[in-house]
Parts: C-alpha cells; sequence; structure tokens
C-alpha cells in the first residue's frame, strides 16, 4: 500500500464546499491532489432527495476525478481546450455542469463517447503530457 496516494478523497467540513463533490485541477503538470465530498443535507440537492445513491456517488467521484486529471466542464466551451474529435458541447459528458445540468452526471452510464475519446487523446501513453498544456 502506498502511504502517498495520488489523489485524496475526503468528505468535507462544515460549509467548505456547497456542492455534492469538489475537485482540484493540476498544477504544473500534476494531477489535483483533492477531492472534498459533501454527504451532508445541505448540499445542493437538484434532485429533491436528501440522500444519493450509491450509483450516483460514483458518478460524482468519477466527475471530481475528471476535474483532478485537466477536464473541464463539457458544456462551458469558452474555458478550457478543445479537444480534437470531440464536439464544442458534449451534453451526455459525465464532466456537464451540475449546474447547468445536474441529473446528467447523477444518472450517467459512464463516460459518454466523446469522455472516452477526449481521454485517450489526453492520455494515450506514458509520453503524453497534454493535461499540463491544457492548464
Amino acid at each position: 500500500m502506498n502511504n502517498k496516494p495520488d489523489i485524496t478523497i475526503r468528505l468535507s467540513r462544515k460549509d467548505e464546499i456547497r456542492s455534492f463533490g469538489l475537485g482540484e485541477f493540476p498544477r504544473n503538470g500534476v494531477e489535483g491532489k483533492l477531492i472534498r465530498l459533501n454527504i451532508k443535507k445541505d448540499a445542493i440537492d437538484f434532485t429533491g432527495r436528501k440522500r444519493l445513491t450509491k450509483k450516483e456517488w460514483k458518478n460524482v467521484i468519477t466527475h471530481e476525478l475528471g476535474h483532478n486529471v485537466g477536464i473541464n466542464h463539457s458544456d462551458f466551451p469558452k474555458i478550457g481546450t478543445q479537444i480534437l474529435g470531440t464536439p464544442r458541447i458534449d451534453r451526455n459528458s459525465i464532466m456537464t455542469s451540475s449546474f447547468n445540468r445536474p441529473l446528467v452526471v447523477l444518472n450517467s452510464k459512464g463516460l459518454s463517447k466523446f469522455d472516452k475519446i477526449a481521454t485517450k487523446k489526453m492520455y494515450n501513453n506514458k509520453n503524453t503530457a497534454l493535461c499540463s498544456k491544457i492548464l
């Protein structure tokens, strides 16, 4: 077991974040180090329910991990760098902003076709460091 994880996931402190999760973007070519999860009732809950399912939490964590490796929201075309072979806006992406379409992330069946294309283009081998060029 590695005592120094690349990315740490922890519960947020009281009033630290208002959304379900918050990932950190990479700096200087190194992945973001922290994901905070808000399991408190006061999290912004667009679903009308008080608790998320295991599947929904998996999707939230997947979304936040995307941020930690340098992927922006897929519905903010003016922020970040568009990856060749992907549309300016992917409304099926697990990286959709929770502010615009929260149920897309929660109800996702995994990575969209274009999420997979973007990930492969960014991380297709050990010599690819597109992440450091984007940020």
